[in-house]
């Protein structure tokens, strides 16, 4: 089982990083599957906006994002979510929907970006490359 924060908790160790904001739907960033597994397994606080900015973000991936629905306004709010996380102390973000780069490309942050989806479909490629025909790891 590839668990999809230790592909990212890889690039942020490698890159450094202590603390992460943590940018996706509401449920991502309450539940605590992500962040709980980059903290114990990596060492990295994963911080996340206030409620109230969590609802506003839910409410955009769900009500325009999922419909490809791009308005500037979303926009400017996912960019003021991540800045007031790298006012908080957060050395990156951790961008964990597949909706999100819609809105923002990477380079656009604040900080340093990493696409989770992006570090987990790489690292299952890699993985299916390790295996031999016989299904095997090698190695």
């Amino acid at each position: 089982m590839l668990h999809i924060a230790d592909p990212a908790g890889r690039a942020l160790e490698a890159a450094g990083h202590r603390r992460a904001g943590l940018l996706g739907t509401r449920y991502t960033m309450e539940l605590g599957f992500l962040g709980e597994r980059l903290e114990k397994q990596f060492g990295i606080k994963a911080l996340v906006p206030p409620e109230d900015e969590r609802a506003a973000l839910q409410r955009v991936i769900i009500e325009e994002l999922t419909l490809g629905v791009v308005k500037p306004d979303s926009k400017a709010l996912l960019l003021q979510l991540a800045k007031g996380l790298a006012e908080r102390g957060a050395e990156c973000i951790v961008v964990a929907c597949t909706e999100l780069p819609l809105l923002l490309a990477m380079e656009h942050y604040p900080v340093p970006a990493h696409d989770m989806v992006e570090l987990h479909a790489e690292a299952a490629v890699e993985l299916a490359l390790a295996q031999d025909r016989t299904g095997r790891l090698e190695g």
